[in-house]
């Protein structure tokens, strides 16, 4: 099967799961702003392993907990669990399929040419190959064509930072964006 065959067939299964397909660019403005603004609320918050709260959060936590408070209920994982340090041992494919049920391709990054800004919408989710060269990060981006971020990261805190930093820079990959969102500018 190739690579649009397999997009075809996401896109066939995101439809049978019953999550909300907004089609009003005004809703789903609204919902981005929801989106984001709970990321923000949740500014500071320690990082934690598979956290899903306030006390503790991790980079898939962070942005499962903001697209729920705005009406979109994501599946948790694929049933299957994460060990201690998964990421450093990551089933790359598992990772991004799981991301990919719900979410799809608008930009992959190619190192020599800097990232397409004027493509991102808040909400939408970087991707980082962080450990062993694998997409292991991801955050939310928190304006419109611009490449400031929010996330959660082994040893920090839940903050913003800018594609711009080097390390983020060589590590991005290109970013997704909810299948749901099917307005005209989307």
């Amino acid at each position: 099967m190739n690579e649009i065959e397999k997009e075809l067939k996401r896109q066939e299964n995101f439809l049978k799961l019953n999550l909300p397909i907004f089609t009003d660019q005004t809703q789903i403005d609204n919902t981005r702003n929801k989106i984001i603004e709970t990321a923000i609320k949740l500014k500071g918050v320690k990082f934690a392993h598979r956290g899903r709260t306030r006390f503790g959060i991790d980079c898939l936590g962070l942005d499962w907990i903001s697209y729920r408070r705005s009406g979109i209920t994501l599946p948790d994982g694929d049933g299957r669990v994460y060990e201690a340090n998964w990421f450093m041992f990551c089933e790359e494919e598992r990772y991004l399929e799981q991301i990919l049920k719900y979410f799809k391709w608008v930009e992959i990054h190619q190192k020599k040419n800097k990232p397409t800004l004027s493509n991102i919408k808040k909400g939408d989710i970087p991707l980082f190959r962080c450990f062993n060269n694998k997409i292991t990060h991801c955050g939310l981006f928190i304006y419109n064509d611009n490449d400031i971020f929010i996330h959660a990261f082994s040893g920090s805190k839940v903050k913003p930072d800018s594609l711009s930093q080097k390390w983020f820079y060589h590590r991005y990959v290109g970013f997704v964006r909810y299948r749901g969102f099917m307005g005209k500018g989307e």
